[in-house]
C-alpha cells in the first residue's frame, strides 16, 4: 500500500477552500447591489401631420360634431359669397377707353382712345391684335365686314376720311369735299359737297364713279336700307327739320317716308326701319317701307344708343340731342331693349347699374356697350 501525500491534499484541500469561499463573497456582493435593468429608450407615438383647424386631441361625439358645423357654416359663407358675385351681372371688359367697337363673328374691333389704335378681341384665342394707328380719329364706320374700315379724323382744323383696306394692306385719304358715306357693295354712297352738292357712288380710293342726284343739304346721315336703297336723314337736332328719305341707287330718285320733324334719326335691318324724332321729347317706332307704323318702342331720342347689326338693339334715353352732344347732360339708364323682327315686339332687359350706354351689341350670352361718361366697355350677361 502507497503512502499517502498529505502535504499535496492538504495543499489542494485549501485551494477548494479557498475557491469557495470566493465564489460566497461575490455571490453575496450580488444580491446586496442590484444593477439596474437597461431598458430601450421609448417615444411617445406621433400621429401623421394634420392641417390647421383640425381638431388633434381626444373630443367626446359631441366636440367631433362642432367642426363639421363650422364648416357648413363656412360653406353658406361662401356660397353667399358667389351669390354676391353672381348678383353684379356687369364687369368691365377693356381696361383701357374706346371710342367705338362692333363684333364681326369671333372678333371684337375696337379704338383704342389709350393707344390711339384699331385692335381686335379674338374670344377663341383670348388674345388682343393691334391693326391700325392714327391718333386723331373721332368716329368710326364700320362695314358689312372686317375686310374694310373707314375712320373720320380730324387734322389740322380739316375733317375727312380715311380708309383702310384690311385685306390688301392699304390705307387712303378721301377728297375733302366727301362730307359722309355709307358703304355700298364695293364702294361708298356719299355726299359730295363743294361748288357742286350731289349725292354719288365712289370707290374706295374716293374716285367718283356715278352721280345719283344733286341736293341742297348742308350736312347728312346716310344710312343703309335695302340692297339697292339709303335712307338720308338731316343731322338730328331740335333745330333741325328734316324729313326722312329713301334714295334709290339704280336710277337716284328719292322719295318721303316720314312727316318733316325735328330730331329725326333712323336706321334699318331688313326692310323694317326705326325712326325716331324729338319734339318737347323723343318718339320711337319701327315702320315699314312705306312710312306705315308698325310698333311703338321705348324712347330713344340718341343715335348712338342703338345698333342695327343684326336687330335693333337700344338703350332707352330722354334728353334732347343737342343737350347730350354739347355735353350739356348726360343720359344715364339702366335698361336696354331688343326688337324681334319676326314677331315684330321687343323685349326689355334690365342692368344692375346705370350708365350712360351707346353702341349696345348682343353676342352669345352678353350685352356689350360703351359707357360714354367713362367710355370704357363693358358687358353684361343677359338675364332670362
Amino acid at each position: 500500500m502507497k503512502k499517502i501525500d498529505w502535504i499535496t491534499i492538504s495543499i489542494v484541500t485549501l485551494f477548494i477552500v479557498v475557491v469557495i469561499g470566493i465564489g460566497y463573497l461575490f455571490y453575496h456582493f450580488l444580491r446586496e447591489t442590484k444593477v439596474p435593468e437597461i431598458r430601450e429608450k421609448v417615444t411617445p407615438e406621433v400621429g401623421p401631420t394634420l392641417p390647421p383647424q383640425i381638431i388633434t386631441t381626444p373630443t367626446t361625439p359631441e366636440e367631433i360634431e362642432k367642426p363639421e358645423v363650422k364648416e357648413e357654416k363656412e360653406e353658406v359663407k361662401e356660397e353667399k359669397k358667389e351669390e354676391k358675385k353672381e348678383e353684379k351681372l356687369t364687369q368691365l371688359f377693356l381696361k383701357n377707353p374706346v371710342l367705338d367697337f362692333k363684333i364681326f363673328k369671333d372678333k371684337l374691333y375696337f379704338y383704342d382712345l389709350e393707344d390711339k389704335t384699331l385692335k381686335y378681341y379674338d374670344f377663341n384665342n383670348d388674345l388682343i391684335i393691334p391693326i391700325y394707328k392714327n391718333e386723331k380719329v373721332t368716329q368710326i364706320y364700320w362695314g358689312p365686314n372686317d375686310n374694310i374700315f373707314v375712320f373720320k379724323v380730324y387734322n389740322e382744323g380739316k375733317s375727312y376720311f380715311v380708309v383702310l383696306d384690311y385685306l390688301n394692306d392699304s390705307v387712303y385719304n378721301l377728297p375733302e369735299e366727301i362730307k359722309e358715306i355709307s358703304f355700298y357693295k364695293d364702294s361708298f354712297v356719299a355726299h359730295y359737297k363743294n361748288s357742286v352738292n350731289y349725292i354719288g357712288i365712289f370707290d374706295f380710293k374716293g374716285r367718283s364713279l356715278r352721280k345719283l342726284k344733286d341736293v341742297a343739304f348742308e350736312e347728312i346721315l346716310i344710312k343703309p336700307f335695302s340692297d339697292n336703297e339709303v335712307l338720308i336723314f338731316e343731322l338730328p337736332s331740335v333745330n333741325v327739320s328734316s324729313y326722312l328719305w329713301v334714295l334709290n341707287l339704280k336710277d337716284g330718285k328719292m322719295r318721303v317716308i316720314s312727316d318733316e320733324s325735328t330730331g329725326v334719326f333712323a336706321l334699318a335691318t331688313s326692310s323694317q326701319i326705326l325712326l325716331s324724332t324729338y319734339y318737347e321729347g323723343p318718339n320711337t317706332k319701327v315702320i315699314d317701307r312705306s312710312g306705315k307704323p308698325i310698333i311703338y318702342l321705348p324712347e330713344v331720342s340718341i343715335l348712338e344708343k342703338c345698333t342695327n347689326y343684326t336687330t335693333f338693339v337700344c338703350a332707352s334715353s330722354e334728353v334732347s340731342p343737342d343737350e347730350w352732344y354739347s355735353f350739356e347732360k348726360k343720359s344715364l339708364g339702366n335698361e336696354i331693349f331688343v326688337y324681334n323682327l319676326k314677331e315684330r315686339n321687343y323685349k326689355i332687359y334690365k342692368l344692375d347699374e346705370s350708365y350712360d350706354i351707346i353702341y349696345p351689341q348682343v353676342y352669345q350670352d352678353w350685352f356689350y356697350f360703351i359707357d360714354k361718361t367713362s367710355w370704357k366697355l363693358y358687358r353684361t350677361r343677359i338675364s332670362q
